[in-house]
């Protein structure tokens, strides 16, 4: 994998960014117990679930809309220092 960077965590969910990944469009992944997926933020939309159903998959994409400015200057953040 890559550099972790540092955690996000919003409710139960650890959200984060990877050094290696970077480059791609803007995206996060989020993490809860064993259940990780893959959001792109422009727009938000899921590209990859693991274990999450449905219907959370629904709660974190709107928590992700609600957040996605504050997500956005994160992730443009980190690539600049790279």
């Amino acid at each position: 994998m890559g550099y972790i960077m540092p955690s996000i965590f919003i409710g139960p969910y650890r959200i984060q960014f990877f050094e290696y990944d970077l480059q791609e469009k803007p995206h996060v992944h989020i993490w809860r117990e064993n259940h990780h997926a893959k959001f792109w933020l422009t727009p938000v939309e899921l590209f990859d679930n693991n274990g999450y159903p449905d219907h959370e998959l629904n709660k974190i994409e709107r928590l992700l809309n609600k957040e996605r400015n504050n997500l956005l200057k994160r992730f443009r953040k980190e690539q600049k220092k790279r």
